[in-house]
């Protein structure tokens, strides 16, 4: 198998956490005197870092970034990381990764205690050596996410590890990192039936996730 190491992304690779995200993204903006956004306009709010999500997708004012920040965070801790559901299939493709031998880790924005409390809630965390988010001091971007998760993983031949993700911030981490990138459509990023970019280390578009693993056997 070509590639030992899987890395993948949490909100719209391995889970829809949409409803969560998009509830305490509204609870955010009404703390800070911010009207309500439709989910349709909240779609691209999954992906980039928190506070460039206020800033770019819901037009909030610099001054009222971090006080957005934090309300998203409070009610998010409280509630929104249980609104969520792995996608169909997921678990099964996960488990016959691992039983393959595959090291498996997330790689995520999200800060790393709710993404641990979010893959063990929903009885994934079996499946993964490591589960790899942000933190306030260090680990801030899709790089630093990807970089630390081969750090742990003691990954020094990155030609064997790839990156699944849904939006072009997990292809871009990819690229900075250097590993090989393999997206998704059924995510907030990509568009569904969307072909593969041409686009450096852009292997491949999958429409489901039962087509990871064959994608992978004829990649070897």
């Amino acid at each position: 198998m070509r590639y030992t190491t899987i890395l993948f992304d949490l909100d719209g690779t391995l889970m829809d956490t949409s409803q969560g995200i998009f509830a305490s993204a509204n609870h955010a903006l009404s703390c800070i005197g911010y009207p309500a956004m439709s989910d349709e306009a909240l779609h691209n709010f999954v992906g980039p870092p928190l506070a460039d999500c206020f800033r770019t997708v819901c037009g909030v004012d610099e001054s009222f970034i971090d006080d957005a920040v934090r309300a998203y965070r409070a009610i998010y801790h409280e509630k929104g990381w249980s609104q969520s559901e792995a996608y169909s299939q997921i678990g099964t493709v996960l488990k016959l990764l691992s039983d393959r031998g595959a090291r498996l880790a997330v790689s995520t924005l999200k800060l790393e205690y709710e993404a641990m409390k979010i893959v063990s809630h929903f009885h994934l965390l079996q499946y993964f050596d490591v589960v790899t988010g942000t933190d306030l001091t260090s680990i801030h971007t899709k790089y630093d996410t990807i970089r630390e998760s081969l750090r742990r993983l003691d990954v020094t031949d990155f030609s064997t590890a790839v990156m699944i993700g849904d939006t072009i911030h997990d292809y871009e981490g990819a690229k900075q990192a250097n590993i090989d990138f393999i997206g998704v459509d059924w995510g907030f990023g990509f568009m569904q039936g969307e072909t593969k970019k041409q686009l450096p280390g852009f292997i491949a578009m999958i429409q489901d996730p039962t087509q990871l693993i064959p994608l992978i056997d004829t990649l070897s």
